[in-house]
């Protein structure tokens, strides 16, 4: 009965373990794709901005 208990005790940390990569490496993609989104959404406002101006200049 001890080797079955120990033998599902590692199985349920085995388990645990992958699943703690797992979620560290969703969390991972998740980030980047966070931050590449937020990179985007500035890069976008910056030529916006840059467009603004020069149509500014071109006006006056």
């Amino acid at each position: 009965m001890t080797l079955l208990t120990s033998l599902a005790a590692g199985y349920a940390l085995d388990v645990s373990s992958k699943l703690d990569v797992d979620f560290a490496a969703e969390t991972t993609e998740l980030a980047k794709g966070q931050i590449l989104a937020q990179a985007g959404t500035a890069m976008l406002a910056q030529a916006n901005a840059q467009g603004q101006g020069m149509l500014a200049l071109i006006q006056s």
